[in-house]
């Protein structure tokens, strides 16, 4: 889990650095009112929204059949759950090992 943190500190890093230069001023501070004022979204919000549309594509059945076997969703036919109703996701057992 160390080396996938290291990896995201280090694209925080290049992206306030790559904003400085767009703005033509690398000293300055990158701040989330910067990402606004240039219409990005942060690293962390950029995962969430690429999540987020990747969903909504598997739902809509947008996506390529390996990935709507990767989220599979919430169904129950003996009795209805909360989940089932809502649409949740079906929380998989991960198998790599870190």
């Amino acid at each position: 889990m160390g080396k996938a943190k290291n990896t995201q500190i280090i694209l925080e890093k290049s992206q306030k650095q790559i904003g400085g230069i767009i703005l033509n001023n690398p000293t300055c501070k990158i701040d989330k009112t910067t990402f606004k004022d240039l219409h990005w979204l942060s690293f962390e919000n950029r995962c969430f929204y690429h999540t987020a549309v990747l969903v909504y594509k598997s739902k809509a059945h947008l996506t390529p059949t390996y990935i709507d076997e990767l989220l599979q969703f919430a169904l129950n036919k003996d009795y209805e759950l909360k989940s089932s109703t809502k649409g949740d996701l079906k929380t998989i057992a991960c198998r790599t090992i870190f």
